[in-house]
Formats: structure tokens, sequence, C-alpha cells
């Protein structure tokens, strides 16, 4: 066995024990929350081929965003747009295979769109990194990826826009260094089209309308070139109107501020309103940001590693290494991405209820991209920035697998002094217990996409010996309420299913793999 196949093989099995059933394995999404906007766009583009959401929110109208007699998702439609294919096909085998099973196709593609997307981030950055010099293994780049706690909007909550973030700025990345290369019109052109798609997957990004300058100063190409291109001016001009026309037709209004669809308006505004004096304001957003950085509570220094060290980078950059006025400007302006984005957190103060802070895990485009411009950090670096995304990866793994890693049900006092619900200020303590918690390993697997694939094999087995009731005494004496959970949902699944989404990831695992394989060999031929 050559080591492309144990490579795949490997892969394959982490993949099936990182994936997790329990947001899968249902019949339908149901409104209203998060998830299930960004379901709705899928949907409506997809089977309805509208953006009517009337069908989507039946009895829900005002429950997200309503204004005029006007009913939409509060989530923004790019994370629909890229997933619709997939409910497009899941659409097309229900109906060639009508079923009841709580497994159906379109739960089947759709929740698998997120690992499609995840692919091919690291199949893009395959490229950037050999664009740029292949300064950096692939696979090291791919593991700050996923230890940017992207992964577990991935893995487990599929429908979130955060994949879909990280993907279309990649995009917007590779086909701005491919300009630089090539100055092609094709690539003017596309460029303000990605920007766009980046944007309509989360609007408060705001950093990706000049992203592709920024990038350009980076690499040291002429900015005022692209400006000047015919192609680049057309396009942006059609993307401002694609823009206005999508947000016609989803809000019946047109309108460029994110606090108007998420019905927060003010929120900035009374964020910046100074009540004691500049003094006490700043200090209190110092303090806050130590707490965002450090804090036991999903801190980024222990559970982003790759975006916390992009403005570890930035800083040191711009304090210590830049000699001259316009070095000391691109730095700036990169980590003026960073401020806009954890400006929210400052403005929110929590983690977003749920897994990590999520609104910050795009930046690690850029942080990859920062770090492969500027690979000359010190080994103590290297080696923090290699071994806590590991850290990081893990945490993900063990993400509510014992009380200690569990978010709150109950309003409680959060590590920046907001009592909230969905909080845990000691998941660092919390997921270290975990890791020698016989609990948690046997969560993680009744959870896995692999321990549903050993128990439906199991299952059929049994069921092959005339040994039915033997598994219906033994799920009744299972006192860990996940595997109850696992074989009674088994029992309602056709085993075809659980084998056409092992065929999938396996698939994506190959492609992967292989396409990664020949970019090492081109990383290792350059050093």
């Amino acid at each position: 066995m050559n080591r492309s196949l144990i490579q795949i093989f490997l892969i394959f099995i982490v993949a099936l024990i990182f994936i997790k059933t329990d947001y899968r394995l249902e019949s339908d999404f149901y409104c209203c929350k998060d998830d299930y906007d960004y379901y709705a766009h899928s949907e409506t583009i997809a089977i309805d081929g509208d953006f009517d959401y009337s069908n989507q929110l039946v009895g829900y109208e005002d429950s997200r965003f309503f204004h005029n007699g006007k009913s939409a998702p509060s989530g923004f439609v790019g994370t629909g747009l890229l997933s619709a294919p997939f409910v497009y096909m899941g659409n097309l085998f229900n109906k060639a295979f009508p079923n009841n099973s709580m497994y159906n196709f379109i739960v089947i593609f759709y929740s698998l769109s997120s690992l499609f997307y995840l692919t091919f981030t690291f199949l893009i950055f395959n490229k950037i990194n050999s664009l740029l010099g292949n300064k950096v293994h692939p696979y090291l780049i791919h593991l700050y990826i996923l230890g940017s706690g992207v992964g577990y909007f991935v893995f487990e909550r599929y429908s979130m826009t955060h994949v879909y973030e990280i993907f279309s700025i990649s995009l917007v990345v590779y086909f701005t260094i491919k300009y630089r290369d090539s100055k092609s019109s094709y690539h003017a052109f596309i460029i303000p089209i990605l920007v766009l798609l980046s944007i309509l997957t989360r609007w408060v990004n705001i950093y990706s309308l000049f992203l592709p300058f920024l990038i350009l100063k980076l690499l040291s190409a002429d900015t005022k070139e692209y400006l000047r291109n015919k192609y680049f001016l057309l396009a942006s001009f059609l993307s401002i109107c694609l823009f206005a026309v999508h947000s016609y037709l989803i809000y019946g209004v047109i309108t460029f501020n994110p606090e108007f669809i998420y019905n927060t308006s003010g929120s900035i505004q009374s964020f910046l309103e100074i009540e004691n004096s500049i003094v006490s304001f700043i200090t209190l957003n110092i303090k806050n940001l130590f707490v965002f950085l450090f804090s036991f509570e999903f801190g980024i220094f222990w559970f982003s590693p790759i975006v916390f060290f992009g403005f570890y980078l930035g800083i040191k950059n711009l304090l210590f290494r830049s000699k001259s006025l316009k070095s000391k400007i691109i730095n700036a302006v990169y980590l003026f991405c960073f401020s806009q984005i954890f400006s929210l957190v400052l403005l929110w103060r929590s983690t977003g209820s749920s897994y990590g802070y999520r609104y910050t895990f795009n930046l690690c485009v850029i942080s990859i991209l920062y770090i492969l411009v500027n690979y000359n950090f010190s080994f103590l670096e290297k080696q923090y920035l290699k071994y806590m995304s590991v850290f990081s990866c893990f945490s993900v793994l063990f993400f509510e697998t014992t009380l200690g890693t569990q978010l709150s049900l109950v309003s409680i006092v959060n590590s920046f002094g907001r009592t909230v619900k969905f909080s845990q200020p000691n998941y660092l303590t919390g997921f270290i217990e975990s890791l020698v918690s016989l609990e948690a390993y046997l969560k993680i697997g009744a959870q896995s996409l692999l321990g549903l694939f050993i128990f439906s094999v199991a299952l059929q087995f049994m069921s092959i010996l005339n040994l039915n009731e033997k598994l219906g005494v033994i799920s009744a004496e299972v006192y860990n309420s996940d595997l109850q959970t696992l074989f009674v949902k088994i029992d309602t699944i056709e085993f075809y299913k659980v084998i056409l989404t092992i065929l999938i990831v396996f698939l994506l695992t190959t492609i992967f793999v292989k396409n990664t394989h020949l970019h090492i060999k081109t990383y290792e031929n350059t050093k």
C-alpha cells in the first residue's frame, strides 16, 4: 500500500470520527433559528426558484425579518446560494426514490455541502501556497484552517455560514494572486463578483470590499493598474447593482445596512456612546480584548490560534519590522481587517451562543495569506501555531461531550461579565478534563458518522441472522442516552443511505489527498 492510499484511509477514518450525526439524523429542517435561515434560502432558490419565503416561514412570518408585510430569513443569502445545488440534487433523489425516512436525500446532500466547500477550500489553498512559493507544508495549512474552529460548523452545525465565508474569501485571495501574475481581463472581472459573493455570505465582513487591494499591496503589486481596468470597473458596478436587486427581492427594500436585517438598529451607535469618559471607554474595551484573546471561554489564543497568530504577527510587524511609511500603512490596513471583526465581539461581548468566537473564523484566510507573505517567524512561534492548532481541532471533537464542555442552558455570567445563556466560562479546563472522561469518548462514538456506520453494519448482520429481538434487548440495556438514541434512529434509516454518505465522504477524501499529494511533491522539490 503506497503512502497516498494510507493517507486516504487515515484521513477518511478521522473524518468519519469528526463528522457528527446529531444534526443530520433528522427528517426535515424546522423554523426558526440561524441554521434554518440559511436552509430556507437554499430551499427557495433550489426548489421554489424564487425569493418568496411564505412557504418557508408558515406561521412564523414575523419571527425573523419582517418589514412592510415582507417576511424573510434574518440570515444572509450567500450560504443558501452556495448550498442550493446540493438541495436541488437531494430533491431530485427524493423524487426518484420516495421514502418516509428521517434521513432523506435533501438532508444527506445538504449536510455534506459544508464538507464539500471545506475540501475545496483546502484545494484552493494548495494553489495559493504554490503561487506564493510553497513556503508552508500543505497539510499544515489545512491544520491551521481546521484549528480556527470552523470544523465545528463543517462536521456538526453544517447549516451555518462560517465555512462558506472562508471558501468565498479564499476565492478572492486566489484570483487576486492570479490577476497579479496574469493581468488578464477575466481575473480583473471575476474578483469583484467574488467579493460580492463573500459579502452576500456575511454582510458584516466589510473588509472583503478592499481585500483585493490589500492583497496586491502585500504582494508588492500595482493597484493603480487594477483600479483603471475597465473590466474591474464594469464588474464592480454590476456587483453593486446585483446587491441592490437581491436586497429588494429578498427584503422588499434596498439596504446596505446589516443592522436593519438583523433588527438590531442602533447597537453600534449605543456601543460607541461614551457614558463616562473616553479613558474608561478605552480601558473597558482593552480589558474585553484581553478576555477575547486569552480567557478560558474560547479565548482565541487557545481555540483559534491561526487568527490569534495573524493578529499578533501584524502587530509585531507594524511595531518592530516596518521600516518605511508604506510598509506601516499596509500593516495598519491589514490589522484594520481584524479590528473590524474583533469590534463585533467587543460589541456583543459573547461568543455567539455556539462553539468559539465564530464571527472571527473567516480571518483565518488573511492570517494564512499574511504568514505566507511574511514567513520569517521563529521556531517557537511555528511550534505554537502547529501544536495549538492540533489542540483546537480536538477541542471541537470534545465540544459538549461532558458537563465541563457544555454550554449553559440557563443564564450565567460569562467571561465578559454579561449574564447570558449558552456560555461556558471554564471551557478550557472542561476540555482538558474531558480528555480522560469515558463519558466523552462514548458520546463521540455514539454521535460520529463512524459510530453510525458500525452500528448500522451490526444491525444488518443481526437482521440476516434473525437477531433483531436480541438487538432490542441490547439497546434497552444501554445506559448511555446517546447510544440509545442512535439505536432508535438506526431502525428508521435505510442502510444504503448510510453507505451513500460514507461513499461521498470517501470520494471527497480521495480528491483532497490526491490533490494535496501533488502539491506536497512540489513543496518538497522546492526545499
